[in-house]
């Protein structure tokens, strides 16, 4: 959709003109994006719910053997993730399934 000129759309955005020249907007020019097959929309939904909670799961298990805070136990994992280029998903993963301990997220902090 283009619009140089608000003022000028046809009847049928109406609603959207007023909204939008209350806001002070007097042009547009938008893309339309396309609509996900809903399965997909869910698939993807689910994994970032799951990602969600085995990120919780890990900052509360480095949280608690390190005795820090949980937002501490945040920028261990994401330093982690950053440093060694994986997704924060999957360094939380490897927290939560002992194949990584939190002392070592917190050596690779202090060694930065």
């Amino acid at each position: 959709m283009s619009a140089p000129d608000i003022a000028q759309t046809p009847p049928k955005w109406a609603a959207f003109r007023t909204v939008a020249e209350s806001l002070g907007v007097s042009a547009v020019h938008a893309i339309p994006m396309r609509l996900r097959n809903a399965e997909d929309l869910a698939r993807q939904l689910q994994r970032a719910l799951d990602s969600r909670i085995v990120i919780e799961q890990a900052k509360g298990v480095v949280s608690r053997l390190l005795e820090c805070s949980v937002e501490h136990a945040f920028s261990l994992l994401r330093s982690s993730a950053r440093r060694n280029t994986l997704p924060l998903r999957t360094v939380a993963a490897r927290i939560v399934d002992r194949s990584v301990t939190p002392t070592t997220l917190l050596a690779e902090w202090q060694g930065r």
